[in-house]
């Protein structure tokens, strides 16, 4: 298993240190999720500038061996931390919240590159 510089995000680390605890290498976590040996590498090599899809982490919590819905609760924050973003599982904390989330998937790839650019500025100076 080629070594390669991890980046210092929570869900590189929890990669790495399964990893460490199993013997997996990417191909191997890549076979049991379902993804492809440079999906994983990336997840765990890579610095994440965007939240990963979903189902790419119910597979990499899968392929890490935590099946349950904790386990994949883990997986999922640890993405969260390592880009910044926050996925709302349950009840929205305000309606403005709630629209912009339903309203997301109405707009174009550029539009949605836009607002996350001007969300990231807006946490930045807050």
């Amino acid at each position: 298993m080629p070594e390669a510089t991890t980046p210092s995000n929570p869900l590189a680390q929890l990669i790495r240190q399964h990893m460490d605890a199993t013997g997996d290498g990417y191909s191997s976590i890549g076979r049991k999720a379902g993804l492809g040996r440079a999906t994983v590498q990336a997840l765990a090599t890579r610095e994440l500038k965007a939240m990963p899809a979903p189902d790419t982490l119910r597979r990499l919590a899968t392929g890490l061996g935590l099946t349950t819905p904790e386990g994949y609760q883990t997986v999922l924050r640890a993405a969260e931390a390592a880009t910044g973003y926050y996925v709302y599982g349950g009840a929205m904390p305000d309606t403005d919240s709630a629209y912009l989330m339903a309203s997301v998937q109405e707009l174009t790839p550029e539009q949605r590159a836009q607002i996350a650019a001007l969300v990231q500025s807006m946490r930045k100076t807050s």
